[in-house]
């Protein structure tokens, strides 16, 4: 009995992708298409410093260059670059995938900023594990 729990358990965690460590929270910021600047995300996340990585994809349907900037606010009202990583992807004019390790979060709140520099239509597909 206790071996098919830890299978059931284990097959549990990898059916619903929690590679994460234990208390993590993974959350889908974005996964449609934008043509303008746009903001993703403004929770409350209950910790005034923690760390995170964010997975990301770029899908370019045309030529238009994305940066990724993460503000921070102590109300989701006033925003601020965030002071150690504000910029997290600079000018990225092409496809593009990856994941940026331990970005710290200060703050009550934080979103993602994806500046783009023409109205193309772009994907970026952003998930971030809060740990």
């Amino acid at each position: 009995m206790k071996k098919s729990l830890v299978v059931i358990a284990i097959a549990a965690v990898f059916l619903l992708g929690a590679f994460a460590p234990l208390g993590a929270r993974v959350l889908t910021l974005n996964s449609a298409s934008i043509a303008a600047d746009t903001n993703f995300s403004n929770n409350l996340w209950g910790s005034p410093s923690t760390e995170a990585d964010l997975f990301y994809r770029i899908d370019q349907d045309a030529v238009n260059t994305t940066s990724l900037e993460l503000e921070i606010s102590p109300d989701g009202v006033d925003w601020y670059d965030d002071p150690i990583s504000p910029t997290l992807l600079a000018d990225n004019a092409a496809d593009a995938n990856g994941v940026i390790q331990d970005i710290a979060i200060h703050g009550y709140q934080f979103r993602l900023v994806a500046n783009t520099s023409n109205a193309n239509t772009v994907t970026p597909v952003l998930k971030i594990v809060i740990r």
